[in-house]
């Protein structure tokens, strides 16, 4: 079989104002739950424990896409095509830019997603970046040694 022959011409998908609904609701939703673990002391009365988890479904414009079978293609169209759903698509992001800054700042992510998230994602940036240009030297001093010891191993 060709690779022609997996391939399917997509067909956008029509723009219904219910997606301006569907988009904010499919990122106003809650970061984290309130999770009871039941256990048993040591006397076999049975207590609970809450304990706070993240949500185990986290909003992803990808995830929201699939949910309504649609691509970006077609999101950056309904986007031109009606000012209304642009608006609601900036709300979306702003539920989702929410999401990441307080799953991240409780801890319910691991802090190296949530430093790759807000750089990449949200566009933030360390207060400074150092630019290193120039040329290494190495002092004479040091440099002598090196090249001895390089020597003997070579010889």
């Amino acid at each position: 079989m060709s690779k022609k022959a997996h391939k399917s011409k997509h067909q956008p998908v029509e723009y219904d104002e219910i997606y301006c609904n569907k988009i904010v609701a499919f990122f106003n939703v809650p970061f984290s739950f309130v999770k009871k673990i039941k256990y048993f002391n040591k006397h076999g009365k049975e207590n609970y424990l809450e304990k706070t988890v993240p949500n185990p479904n986290p909003p992803t414009m990808p995830g929201f896409l699939a949910s309504i079978e649609a691509t970006e293609e077609d999101l950056a169209a309904w986007r031109v095509k009606d000012p209304i759903f642009d608006y609601a698509y900036k709300l979306a992001y702003l539920l989702y830019e929410d999401y990441i800054i307080k799953s991240g700042m409780l801890g319910l992510m691991p802090s190296s997603v949530f430093k790759h998230l807000t750089k990449n994602q949200l566009g933030w940036a360390d207060k400074i970046d150092l630019e290193i240009t120039g040329d290494i030297t190495v002092d004479k001093g040091y440099r002598q040694p090196i090249e001895n010891r390089i020597s003997s191993i070579r010889n």
